[in-house]
């Protein structure tokens, strides 16, 4: 019980999160238009440094370490993707939460608003982002074929699809604590207040 690096549970959730990204006969196989497929030992490095990342994160307290080793492009353009997957899950708390700290990175406010009501957005590739987000969220992981195959005709790729599938891991935990702890929306955040 002491021991808190959960022993077992994380190789047993590398295993489980390599069986769920297995290409075969799957929508995320390479296909026109598609970013190739990664061969088993760049899933393995990608799947065990996102959950060594994690693991620090959790030791830590420190929850910016995940979005700190994110490709700095994909880093900076995930705004959608924590935007979307609390729409998705209802998370009063996070919308507004996330929507300020948007608007003080000067994301423009109809990519906000798109973000905030669910809506297409005009540029391709954010929309390809929020599009596969909501989706995944939506299927429980298992996103829809368009979805995906829009994702990396948009010109992502396989690491970006496994940042978006960390992202939406790592906001649905934080909205579901928010949701069971009814957390109190903070005065920093009332001007973006939204319900869903």
């Amino acid at each position: 019980m002491g021991d808190r690096s959960g022993g077992w549970r994380l190789p047993a959730l590398a295993v489980a999160i390599l069986m769920a990204l297995a290409p075969a006969g799957h929508a995320y196989e390479a296909g026109a238009g598609s970013a190739p497929a990664p061969d088993r030992h760049e899933t393995a490095r990608l799947v065990w440094t996102t959950l060594i990342a994690i693991d620090h994160a959790n030791r830590s307290g420190n929850y910016s370490v995940p979005r700190d080793i994110a490709a700095p492009a994909f880093r900076d353009a995930n705004d959608p993707v924590r935007l979307s997957a609390s729409f998705v899950n209802g998370c009063d708390y996070c919308m507004a939460a996330h929507t300020t700290l948007a608007n003080m990175k000067r994301v423009p406010a109809e990519v906000v608003e798109a973000l905030r009501s669910g809506t297409p957005l005009a540029d391709p590739g954010l929309d390809a982002l929020a599009t596969l987000t909501r989706s995944i969220v939506e299927t429980r992981g298992w996103p829809d074929e368009a979805a995906t195959e829009a994702f990396f005709a948009a010109g992502y790729g396989t690491s970006e699809y496994l940042e978006v599938v960390v992202g939406v891991t790592m906001k649905t935990l934080s909205n579901y604590l928010n949701h069971a702890a009814g957390t109190p929306l903070d005065a920093a955040f009332q001007t973006a207040k939204w319900a869903a």
